[in-house]
């Protein structure tokens, strides 16, 4: 057998070796949970792991919104991204995009408020959500929103707005 045939049933095994540790050990887990657990979620299973992140480097389209309820405030803006298409001929395309960004996280829903204008270059990190709304008509349309879990301004203006109400509660 050649050292690559070699290395190969190595890794195999290796492979091997850590699945069959992955199924005992979610074996164990299913064993270890309580009946509540059980009630609640059915039989336990082995959580997976996902992504769901994004980042946003641009110019504030507006200065932001309070939306939602007493219960449930939030903070809306939007945020103007583009990129850039070099054609052949030597022309550049600009295309814009507009993300609708929601801030609900109470401490940074009212920093974002007091002290983003329209125009400041702005730094978001946060997860799309997609929802669904209906018209007048009563048709459904889907949305896209950017849950901010954290805001950084980049330029800011010396002036923040006029307080209307210190916090949003």
């Amino acid at each position: 057998m050649g050292s690559r045939a070699i290395r190969g049933l190595w890794q195999f095994k290796s492979f091997s070796r850590q699945f069959q540790s992955g199924v005992s050990r979610s074996a164990e887990f299913e064993a270890s949970a309580t009946p509540n657990q059980q009630k609640l979620h059915g039989a336990p299973t082995r959580m997976e792991k996902t992504v769901n992140t994004v980042n946003l480097m641009g110019r504030v389209g507006g200065d932001p919104q309070k939306r939602g309820t007493q219960e449930h405030p939030v903070v809306v803006f939007s945020v103007a991204t583009h990129s850039n298409y070099n054609y052949q001929t030597g022309g550049v395309l600009q295309k814009t995009d507009w993300h609708r960004v929601c801030v609900f996280k109470p401490y940074l829903r009212d920093s974002v408020y007091k002290y983003l204008n329209k125009g400041q270059r702005v730094y978001v990190t946060g997860r799309v959500s997609y929802g669904e709304v209906k018209d007048e008509k009563g048709a459904s349309h889907t949305t896209s929103s950017i849950i901010a879990d954290d805001v950084i301004f980049i330029s800011t203006t010396p002036t923040s707005k006029p307080a209307e109400d210190d916090e949003l509660d």
